[in-house]
């Protein structure tokens, strides 16, 4: 049974809501984490890690509550792996900021060193990570999977609904290039052609465009894009000179699909304002 569009649509919007929704869960929960705290050092994330095998592991960052140090921690048989911290320095140091300088380094140093220090005996870290690893797998894990099982859902739904835009797009250009369509603005075939006119002619399951008096066979993408370039609108821009002379900068838009070849050589335009302008460049 095929599903019309507009329960297609609502059934995406469905699923992506769901998905907001746990996502926000996903982030409250975490945000909690980042509460947990040792010493000086607050959790900064969790990760989960698969190591060969099924076997499985978690990372769990820390992170000083006022200075730029971090580690992380793993719970396997190998926790520490990975120890670093900034190197800097100051230099042309005012006399009045020097002191405030000196205990800015020093309330660094004094960061690494509780970081060293914790490292030393990471086993103190082992209630602490226990925690936060329980907090992971039993609130913030089952809201992903339950994430990662729509997303398959969803991927599915959008598939469809592009599928039954390219048909419904497809049909209007069939029907717009049932006759030949003339631009205002060439289309480009390649980086050295350009075409003035496009006509499409359908044979069984078959597409043929002619091109300037040239036929040949396209794809029903070719055809959306000739589509695409037929319907939109041509902004342009030249400079003018008003009754005193002076030069002034002026905007015009126009149709860029003529149903006669003078008509898109020489077609109406429409002056416009510059914001106007950029707004139909951008899009």
């Amino acid at each position: 049974m095929t599903l019309s569009k507009e329960t297609l649509i609502k059934t995406q919007e469905l699923l992506r809501s769901q998905i907001t929704d746990l996502e926000n869960q996903e982030y409250q929960i975490e945000a909690q984490l980042k509460d947990v705290t040792f010493k000086n050092f607050k959790v900064n994330g969790v990760e989960k890690r698969w190591n060969s095998g099924d076997k499985q592991s978690y990372r769990v960052a820390f992170k000083h509550i006022s200075e730029d140090v971090d580690f992380y921690i793993t719970n396997d048989e190998n926790p520490i792996n990975d120890v670093r911290w900034s190197s800097w320095s100051y230099s042309s140091i005012k006399p009045e900021e020097y002191i405030a300088t000196i205990k800015k380094c020093k309330s660094y140093i004094e960061a690494v060193h509780e970081m060293l220090t914790i490292l030393e005996s990471p086993e103190q870290l082992e209630e602490t990570v226990s925690k936060v690893i329980e907090i992971h797998s039993t609130q913030i894990a089952p809201l992903q999977n339950q994430r990662w099982d729509i997303m398959p859902q969803l991927r599915e739904i959008d598939s469809a609904i592009v599928e039954i835009d390219n048909k419904e797009e497809l049909q209007k250009a069939l029907q717009l290039f049932a006759a030949p369509v003339y631009f205002a603005e060439p289309y480009r075939i390649n980086k050295n052609n350009r075409v003035r006119s496009i006509k499409i002619e359908q044979k069984k399951d078959k597409y043929f465009a002619i091109i300037d008096d040239i036929r040949k066979k396209v794809s029903e993408h070719e055809i959306r894009d000739f589509y695409r370039h037929a319907t939109k609108i041509v902004p342009s821009g030249n400079y003018e000179y008003d009754n005193e002379g002076n030069s002034i900068k002026k905007f015009y838009k126009t149709d860029n699909m003529f149903c006669d070849r003078e008509q898109a050589l020489n077609p109406v335009k429409t002056e416009i304002t510059e914001e106007e302008f950029k707004a139909i460049r951008r899009y």
